[in-house]
């Protein structure tokens, strides 16, 4: 190799992956030292050795690790949900026809189990969703029960069943965190009689269990899933199995009882809590939080109430449960969620999107569009619009991407023509109400994704006219009409662009909707149609500009404007005040525009210009002390030159440091002080002569008389 390396002149990387499996992984520690001094004596070898985190200290040390560069390989991290769809497609996988997955889809080693065990069963469609997490696992564990059965050449797998739930029995409910591997063990060997060490080292070897260092360096190793959520899954079966009827369970959840005094130590957000908020309404039609009893004194002094175990367990189960484990009562508990008083963001809207796409989920997209429509347009924005302004944000190390910004990326993305025509409404449906933000880059986001949805899926327009025409939210509208027009230009099929210009309501969205953006687009529609030949275009309605229900445009003048001042104060006070929201937020914006006139062909103002053309137009007096002003600042503008070029006659520089010391002499220095003064002066008498209304705009063009940028917008002039 290092012969190859240097006739190529190439480094030859030698890659050792995950040295903390195999049998005789701790042998590692004894002989990399030595296998490095090999390849470092060899310059054209390179070496990679891969470990899991949890393992370094035991299978490398510090010696050794001390000696290597070392870098943390984040697995899925950064975008998790995108990297799980291409490895199934590396794999020859078709990925789900939905965006959100399950946790677990997105850690490399078990989907890497999942695909393998597809492959050997010829399945090439992944069909596990986020709502089949115990189908997902009944799979998982089948593959991995075959793969031993064959490897140890057992006659069945009911044995390896059998291991997997007796190491579930020792977990709960004081274990949770894992079991030394000797007691396992040392369990195994008692219960199956037979193949005890083996079955346990091919679950470890496997991926369903795992072996990790224990924190007492004296100790075993600690044995538990590999999989915290498996684990809780694995529990919570146990549990329901034990107690198989309501009655059953109700009574465990007594404070007194198994069930109860777990739920008593911990938090709602325990993992076996969550799933048998999952389990319980799939097995038995009623929720978790309706079999406890919260009048018990010991309920009512822990940590977990009931309202905790809504806004986090019962939460959670939405977004996995089985589709027909929605009821009336999962509704109701469902609007007593928490919202925070202090944040926009309300967790109910990102649990309808989450399900939104699910076809055969009652809580499907229907449901959203459903609770939308009911609310007038000020309580909508006030409650959707802005959860959507402040709860659009991509993935990071630390953070998933928001399940909004997760649906557009991937509407974005998927092949939409593969997806069902039910599939394909319910997606433009959650598009469309995303559009309704005032966040305008998430907006033109989701835009895009439906421009591409209507492109890709055109036979679903009409559908969406339809349905959407009338909605009160003007940005729906116009996202709507504007994403068709972006979509029809890519069509020559003239039946289709006819139902799509039947299907328009043209007169009412031309004389009733005073949204130029929304006739831009129909106008768009209208005269790429009418380049086809398309029939039935309302030709009597064009050019919209000349269409009599329009308006003539007013221009307003400063006695209109002065008017409306009077009559709306607060708005006035909005817009022409640095202090109102529209000054400060929206003028704020307009920064680089000039005052002057466009008829003006000497070009925009300075800053200098606008000041003396400001107390040019006051009384003479006012006048004759701005000339003195003037004059005085020239003065001191060449006492400064004088300086400067005094000092540069005697050093040579190349930069403009010396900008910034004091060169003038004494005599210099004692005039610009004598000029501040009077200058002091001046501008107070200039002050005192202003009427009130104008002290402000004086101020600041005193402030900015000698500039010579351009002039910035004036906000009493607009």
């Amino acid at each position: 190799m290092e012969l190859y390396g240097a006739q190529s002149s190439r480094r030859v990387v030698i890659i050792i992956d995950a040295v903390n499996e195999g049998e005789h992984s701790s042998d590692w520690k004894n002989n990399l030292l030595a296998l490095r001094q090999i390849i470092t004596e060899n310059p054209h070898l390179c070496l990679v050795i891969s470990c899991r985190s949890t393992y370094l200290n035991q299978i490398i040390g510090d010696t050794i690790k001390s000696k290597f560069p070392t870098v943390n390989h984040p697995g899925f991290s950064g975008n998790k949900s995108k990297a799980a769809r291409k490895y199934l497609e590396k794999f020859g996988i078709q990925a789900p026809d939905v965006p959100f997955l399950s946790e677990e889809l997105t850690n490399p080693l078990f989907l890497r189990t999942i695909c393998s065990a597809m492959k050997s069963q010829n399945q090439c469609v992944f069909s596990f969703k986020s709502d089949g997490l115990d189908k997902l696992l009944s799979f998982y564990q089948s593959s991995i029960e075959n793969n031993i059965a064959n490897k140890l050449n057992l006659r069945s797998t009911a044995i390896i069943r059998n291991a997997i739930k007796c190491f579930t029995t020792l977990l709960f409910p004081d274990q949770l965190f894992g079991i030394s591997y000797v007691k396992v063990l040392d369990v195994f060997q008692e219960k199956l009689f037979g193949h005890a060490e083996e079955i346990l080292n091919s679950l470890i070897t496997e991926g369903l269990l795992s072996e990790s260092p224990s924190l007492n360096k004296d100790g075993d190793n600690i044995v538990n899933f590999s999989f915290e959520r498996f684990s809780d899954l694995y529990n919570a079966q146990l549990l329901l199995v034990e107690y198989d009827t309501i009655s059953k369970f109700q009574k465990a959840l007594l404070p007194e009882n198994k069930v109860g005094q777990f739920l008593l130590k911990n938090s709602p957000d325990n993992g076996i809590i969550e799933v048998l908020s999952v389990l319980i309404p799939e097995r038995f039609n009623c929720e978790l939080v309706d079999l406890i009893d919260w009048n018990h004194p010991e309920f009512i002094s822990c940590y977990l109430d009931k309202q905790r175990l809504i806004d986090s367990a019962f939460a959670y189960s939405l977004t996995v449960r089985s589709s027909n484990a929605f009821s009336e009562r999962t509704n109701t508990l469902f609007n007593q969620i928490s919202t925070p008083s202090f944040t926009y963001q309300d967790d109910r809207f990102d649990i309808l999107i989450r399900l939104s796409l699910q076809v055969e989920n009652p809580w499907n997209a229907t449901k959203l569009d459903a609770v939308l429509r009911r609310l007038d347009s000020a309580t909508r924005d006030a409650l959707w619009s802005t959860h959507i302004a402040v709860s659009d944000y991509g993935e990071d190390a630390d953070l998933s991407a928001s399940p909004i910004r997760t649906l557009v990326e991937w509407a974005s993305e998927v092949d939409v023509c593969d997806l069902s025509g039910d599939s394909q409404k319910l997606l433009g449906t959650v598009l469309l109400w995303l559009t309704t933000t005032t966040n305008l880059k998430s907006r033109e986001r989701t835009e895009r994704a439906l421009a591409r949805l209507f492109a890709l899926a055109p036979a679903q327009i009409t559908y969406f006219i339809d349905s959407f025409s009338d909605i009160d939210d003007q940005y729906l509208v116009e996202s709507l009409y504007s994403s068709i027009y972006a979509a029809i230009l890519r069509q020559s099929n003239l039946l289709l662009l006819k139902q799509i210009a039947k299907s328009i309501p043209w007169a009412r969205l031309i004389e009733n909707v005073p949204d130029i953006l929304i006739r831009d687009s129909l106008t768009g529609i209208f005269e790429y149609g009418k380049s086809l030949s398309v029939p039935a275009l309302p030709e009597e309605m064009f050019p919209i500009h000349k269409h009599p229900s329009l308006k003539p445009l007013i221009f307003p003048n400063k006695q209109n404007i002065d008017e409306i001042r009077e009559q709306c104060s607060e708005i006035a006070r909005s817009a022409g005040s640095e202090f109102g929201d529209f000054g400060k937020y929206t003028m704020s914006m307009i920064n680089l525009w000039s005052s002057t006139s466009l008829q003006d062909a000497s070009g925009p103002q300075t800053e200098r210009e606008k000041s003396e053309i400001f107390f040019a137009k006051q009384s003479p007096e006012v006048t004759e002390l701005f000339d003195e002003i003037k004059a005085l600042d020239l003065r001191k503008s060449l006492i400064d030159e004088q300086a400067a070029s005094r000092y540069l006659e005697n050093n040579s520089t190349n930069d403009y440091s010396f900008y910034f010391k004091n060169l003038k002499n004494s005599n210099e220095k004692k005039e610009i002080e004598t000029i501040d003064f009077r200058l002091e002066q001046l501008q107070n008498e200039i002050r005192e002569k202003i009427s009130p209304a104008e002290s402000n705009r004086t101020d600041l063009l005193l402030q900015s008389r000698n500039s010579d940028s351009i002039s910035k917008f004036d906000k009493s002039a607009a």
